[in-house]
């Protein structure tokens, strides 16, 4: 992972696309592979922040600062409740 942040543009994204996967950020983005680790946590904690409080997406033992992509790949985040 490179210690530079993510450019402007990765975080306009996701606040325009929160349901946005890695590889559609990075696609998107016209973001490297290389910084795929910082997309996934961005990914992540944007999953987190906006789709943590439904009762179907198990965020047990989650905490917002070390949320992985893994841990919230698999959730529901249709615009239908």
């Amino acid at each position: 992972m490179t210690d530079s942040p993510l450019p402007p543009r990765a975080s306009r994204y996701i606040v325009e696309h929160h349901d946005a996967t890695p590889d559609e950020l990075l696609r998107e983005t016209g973001l490297p592979e290389s910084r795929r680790d910082q997309v996934e946590h961005l990914c992540a904690v944007s999953r987190y922040a906006y789709f943590g409080d439904r009762e179907e997406n198990d965020d047990e033992g989650l905490q917002f600062n070390d949320v992985e992509w893994n841990d919230v790949a698999d959730w529901n985040v249709s615009s239908e409740e």
